[in-house]
């Protein structure tokens, strides 16, 4: 793209699950307010309040009301309101071109002997000579080196999410669905309508 090496030009990628659709978020939010009967403040995605490895939203609207609503986020772990370029990802793939990738360190209790990450940890892969030179200025970091880099994609992404069987469907009939009936239609569609082989597969690791 730049035809040329830039010295001073650091290039970064994130470990990324998918990016939601800012359509539904749109009308998510209008149907929270609708339902609270105020404006929302501000939305949390991924609040640490109850620890790193148990995640919630947290919403917090004018009228000094706060909300643990889950449809949202429920809806995007699903992967069904990804936007569709996500579904062709061509980036999720393990060491791409950049000198330096972040994310989150999923797995650190299994790949490092560190116990102790309520306020989460992060995960910081060097890939190039330049990424090294430039990490070496960065100070104030509690490190901890892993052996083998390529274990840490057990528990991250390291390839694209299929489409849920029915986002079409719910794209389509979106348009159509009255604000106030948003949170209930994206229930529907994200939970209620699982595969059946699915929850075979919880059942019988249940009985297991």
């Amino acid at each position: 793209y730049l035809n040329c090496d830039y010295p001073n030009l650091i290039l970064c990628d994130i470990i990324c699950h998918a990016n939601p659709s800012p359509k539904v978020f749109k009308r998510y939010i209008k149907a929270l307010e609708l339902k609270a009967a105020s404006k929302v403040k501000s939305y949390t995605f991924r609040s640490k309040f109850n620890g790193w490895d148990n995640l919630v939203p947290i919403v917090e609207y004018e009228n000094g009301k706060t909300d643990n609503e889950t449809t949202f986020i429920t809806a995007f772990l699903r992967g069904i309101i990804h936007r569709p370029c996500c579904y062709e990802c061509k980036f999720t793939k393990p060491f791409n071109f950049a000198d330096i990738t972040l994310g989150d360190f999923w797995g650190v209790d299994k790949l490092t002997d560190i116990r102790q990450y309520k306020d989460g940890t992060s995960l910081i892969l060097i890939n190039t000579k330049k990424g090294e030179n430039f990490f070496k200025d960065v100070t104030g970091l509690k490190l901890y080196k892993i052996q083998d880099t390529i274990d840490v994609f057990k528990y991250n992404h390291k390839k694209p999410d299929k489409p849920h069987r029915n986002r079409a469907k719910f794209f389509k009939k979106l348009d159509y669905i009255k604000d106030e009936d948003a949170i209930d239609y994206i229930n529907k569609i994200g939970i209620n309508n699982e595969p059946k082989v699915y929850l075979l597969i919880l059942l019988e690791q249940l009985v297991k």
